[in-house]
């Protein structure tokens, strides 16, 4: 099930995604145990842990310069293009963004949640247990250095088992979650760690606090073989990446 909205002339589908329970992230020390990846970062993926979440949308691609520029009136993209992902902006600048899109459609966009954006990854429901989203091999899939130079335009990939686009590749995606260590406990719907349960960086150079937010999928400046739908980094709220962009939730 779609939702279309058009803005400024632009139409974006919201793919809906049926709640469900999903084993999220990864580990390296047992080759016999839950998801098991050798590429897995224990420190960054583990403990593996089950999560259940309702329903909700999540969009077919991540924003589109045409997009962002319809909503906020200019394009920062280091790398252009109309249907190329918006780059070059932060995690601050996506609220901004959200703000206004809201304001214009009267809807509630946000980010997604880093389960959220996992389980859609990983094709939610219809889940085949891809090595990557919506195949086994990357290259059908994900845009990344082996294959291109710089981001390309969305959807020119083949979707995952959900209908949605470049989840393990093209740029890396921006979650609503502060960044922290994941629990090992079960979690519904969880939202990530409370602003004031982490705590914040200091920029000694310009004397300012800022925070961390997760980062998931790949993109165009790492190879596939860095690459697995549990993979997760993260990113100061204030730095905008000529390879990170974001998808909207709902």
């Amino acid at each position: 099930m779609k939702r279309e909205f058009i803005v400024g002339g632009i139409s974006f589908n919201m793919i809906k995604v049926e709640g469900g329970t999903l084993w999220m992230g990864a580990q390296d020390n047992d080759p016999e145990g839950r998801n098991y990846n050798e590429k897995a970062d224990r420190f960054y993926t583990s403990p593996v842990h089950e999560v259940t979440l309702s329903d909700y949308y999540i969009a077919e691609s991540m924003v589109t310069q045409e997009l962002w520029e319809a909503v906020m009136g200019k394009n920062p993209s280091f790398y252009k293009g109309p249907k190329k992902p918006v780059n070059e902006v932060s995690w601050n600048d996506t609220q901004d963004f959200i703000k206004k899109l809201n304001e214009i459609t009267g809807e509630n966009f946000r980010l997604p949640t880093e389960a959220e954006w996992e389980f859609a990854a990983k094709g939610g429901t219809k889940s085949k247990g891809y090595i990557y989203a919506g195949s086994n091999d990357y290259n059908e899939v994900a845009w990344n250095k082996d294959n291109c130079q710089e981001p390309q335009d969305v959807m020119t990939k083949l979707p995952n088992e959900l209908g949605i686009y470049d989840m393990c590749g093209n740029l890396k995606e921006m979650c609503q979650d502060y960044y922290a260590e994941y629990p090992a406990e079960p979690q519904i719907n969880p939202q990530g760690p409370k602003k004031e349960d982490v705590n914040y960086e200091f920029n000694m150079t310009y004397f300012f606090r800022y925070y961390l937010h997760v980062l998931r999928s790949n993109s165009v400046l790492f190879s596939h073989l860095t690459s697995f739908i549990e993979d997760r980094s993260k990113i100061a709220d204030y730095h905008a990446s000529i390879d990170v962009g974001f998808r909207l939730a709902l």
